[in-house]
């Protein structure tokens, strides 16, 4: 599988089939697959490569190791 272009706004990234983490969707045990920007850290669907959203509809990124919500502060150049 090809890797495909992040979308973020001036993002140079792409992401990979070969690069996921596990979302937790509904109950404790469901789950879905995630793929990350490998610049920016963004979550995407594989099928569509569209963005992933939260619950409360804030984008997804993966930072060091971790999914957070895109008004965390280490976006912003705050501590995790």
């Amino acid at each position: 599988m090809d890797d495909k272009r992040c979308k973020e706004s001036g993002c140079p990234g792409s992401i990979s089939a070969n690069s996921f983490v596990f979302l937790q969707v509904g109950g404790c045990a469901v789950s879905n697959m995630g793929y990350p920007c490998n610049v920016c850290g963004r979550i995407y669907y594989w099928d569509n490569t569209e963005p992933r959203f939260s619950a409360d509809q804030k984008k997804l990124f993966l930072i060091n190791g971790k999914v957070i919500k895109e008004d965390h502060p280490v976006l912003s150049g705050g501590k995790a």
